[in-house]
């Protein structure tokens, strides 16, 4: 990674830092083909949708210990994706009805 950005990109577009993980665990379990619990990026995206696996990523782990990637959150994501696109919505229909000035 730092290798080839040093090689193609200014000294500006370099990463600020880098992670390195040890194993991936899904629901506290280290993942493994072996035990069933092993997803391509592929089949999560169409598990969860690519919004809902990116908060779930988000929230395996900024730390020290192996990223924990739990399905729960990530089910909780879409929930919470889908009641933000209905608030919106909501507002943008009565947006006609709300003040515009300081009065």
């Amino acid at each position: 990674c730092l290798y080839n950005h040093t090689a193609i990109f200014p000294p500006e577009k370099w990463p600020a830092g880098m992670r390195c993980n040890g194993h991936l665990c899904m629901n506290s379990m280290k993942m493994s083909k072996s035990t069933g619990n092993f997803l391509t990026l592929t089949e999560a995206i169409s598990k969860y949708s690519s919004d809902a696996l990116r908060l779930g990523l988000g929230d395996a782990g900024d730390s020290l210990d192996d990223a924990n990637f739990v399905e729960t959150t990530a089910n909780m994501a879409i929930l919470r994706l889908c009641n933000l696109v209905d608030w919106v919505k909501e507002v943008l229909a009565t947006i006609d009805g709300l003040r515009t000035d300081d009065a």
